[in-house]
């Protein structure tokens, strides 16, 4: 009997669909699109349950993507790349790590500016990375360990292929420090003194130089009453805006706090595998 009443309101359930689906409707979209979309919305109404627990193919339990291991070889190809392109380099530096360097040479800052010790080639690193986008990468310099725990690493060095020449695109110094940032720019930091200091970011587009983009400066020697400064494109500072002390303080928290670390590899993995 009483799968005789379920089968009964089963039979009326069926029915009053039926009857619920006919009559006139307006329009939706022309095509085949309209009707894909609709069968697109019933299909995800329906799978709601099963969808929550259950991960995308291509993610883990928490619904980030998996690597797929590109990642680990588009690095190994710039690497590859990069020590056949930059081998002379590599080989110099290895060298200044290895017997010492020539004060009337031209070696890197990083072997005087650490003075805690030498730098072998433990402590010298290289780092790859493609800073205008067109897949041939670039090389820095830096070291293993920062110089000061308050700053960011530095690039030291900064080389690039222009043309089939291997050019020195920057230098770090002792007033002029460069960093890497998150979209391979490059910050410099500059100082002229108490009263006179820099942040320029820095692109490079293929050419010889790198450009600057923008500009903020500290200029209490010109400009004692309003110091802080702000431009774009490289313009001259008497053509800057100025800034207040608060707006000036929030660009250098944000553009130095975006600085990265530099994952430098010892020169030492270089030298043993060359």
């Amino acid at each position: 009997m009483r799968k005789q009443i379920i089968t009964a309101l089963l039979a009326i359930s069926v029915a009053v669909t039926s009857i619920a689906g006919c009559g006139t409707k307006e329009p939706l979209q022309s095509g085949s699109s309209a009707s894909g979309e609709q069968d697109s919305m019933d299909e995800a109404e329906g799978s709601v349950d099963s969808s929550e627990d259950t991960p995308e193919a291509g993610t883990d339990p928490s619904g980030e993507q998996e690597n797929d291991g590109e990642d680990s070889s588009s690095e190994a190809d710039m690497d590859a790349a990069g020590r056949q392109l930059y081998k002379e380099v590599l080989d110099q530096f290895c060298d200044y790590a290895t017997n010492g360097w020539d004060e009337n040479g031209e070696e890197s800052y990083m072997f005087w500016h650490n003075t805690d010790g030498a730098m072998g080639l433990d402590d010298v690193g290289y780092y790859f990375c493609d800073l205008n986008g067109d897949g041939t990468p670039e090389l820095i310099m830096g070291t293993t360990r920062p110089a000061y725990e308050e700053w960011p690493d530095i690039a030291y060095d900064v080389y690039a292929n222009v043309s089939g020449e291997i050019i020195h695109l920057a230098t770090s110094w002792e007033r002029n420090r460069y960093y890497l940032c998150p979209d391979n720019s490059l910050l410099l930091t500059g100082s002229g003194g108490a009263g006179l200091t820099s942040w320029e970011k820095q692109v490079w587009n293929g050419g010889e130089f790198l450009e600057t983009v923008k500009e903020l400066v500290y200029d209490h020697d010109d400009y004692p009453d309003s110091p802080w400064l702000y431009g774009e494109g490289g313009i001259d500072w008497s053509e800057m805006q100025h800034l207040t002390e608060e707006e000036g303080m929030k660009l250098i928290d944000e553009w130095e706090g975006a600085c990265v670390d530099i994952p430098v590899t010892p020169l030492r993995k270089y030298a043993e595998t060359k």
